[in-house]
């Protein structure tokens, strides 16, 4: 795979057309052949992709007697199209709140995995306005995968007045200490005996679990939400319980 294949994928374009246009990037004009060896695709697949590529303003073909050549455009092209889609967003998204709205979600549960599912979790976090009681937290928050979002959350935390309340797992203080400095807020330690590869998250009317794969990444994590107010209040005892014992 290419240096920006993968950022490539993620702004919307398929994987052997991130392939093509970074190399029609790196090298300029290029011809059929040239492009199917500088890409490592197989030159009946490089001409749907160059379709698919014109089709959507990536790429310009060079008309030429023995064989069209192709060009990238301006990367600033991907610019255009996320301001596209951000304005398409902008149009429907009233609509879709009121959709999502109209519907009760007084309790629920569900599953979120990986950086993404942790940024989900950390918005509700801030549209409840309340107090964060953390159980076991093992300094996640601090990956570098969600860094950018993360000192925006803290910046909404102080903005509404949210207070965090955290019990770390024991091993924070002797191997992610610098995790400590990251939020402004009260905290302490839970004994040794007591690690596990969870945490628990409550907040308003949510009990969030987050539990660690094989490694420590962000990515390897599963995120179970449960949104019932008399669990979420069950638990903020359980949690007073603990801190007073610490």
């Amino acid at each position: 795979m290419n240096m920006y294949t993968q950022q490539l994928m993620s702004l919307g374009l398929a994987k052997n057309e991130a392939q093509i246009y970074e190399a029609l990037l790196e090298h300029g004009e290029l011809g059929v052949s040239e492009i199917s060896k500088r890409s490592n695709i197989h030159r009946r697949n490089v001409y749907d992709c160059l379709n698919r590529l014109l089709e959507k303003g990536f790429v310009s073909v060079i008309v030429a007697q023995k064989e069209n050549h192709y060009k990238a455009v301006n990367p600033q092209k991907l610019t255009e199209v996320i301001e596209e889609k951000r304005t398409i967003l902008d149009k429907i998204m009233p609509d879709l709140e009121k959709l999502w709205v109209s519907k009760p979600h007084h309790e629920e549960v569900f599953i979120l995995k990986g950086a993404e599912g942790y940024k989900n979790y950390m918005r509700e976090i801030l549209k409840t306005g309340e107090d964060l009681y953390t159980i076991g937290g093992g300094g996640l928050w601090g990956d570098a995968k969600i860094k950018i979002f993360f000192n925006n959350f803290l910046k909404e935390l102080a903005k509404k007045g949210i207070k965090t309340h955290i019990l770390y797992d024991a091993y924070v203080k002797q191997e992610k200490k610098e995790v400590l400095d990251l939020i402004v807020g009260e905290y302490k330690f839970l004994d040794a005996k007591y690690s596990t590869g969870s945490t628990i998250d409550i907040f308003g009317d949510y009990v969030v679990t987050l539990t660690k794969g094989t490694n420590t990444e962000i990515d390897d994590s599963t995120i179970t939400v449960i949104k019932n107010r008399k669990i979420a209040e069950a638990f903020r005892i359980w949690f007073k319980l603990m801190w007073d014992s610490s």
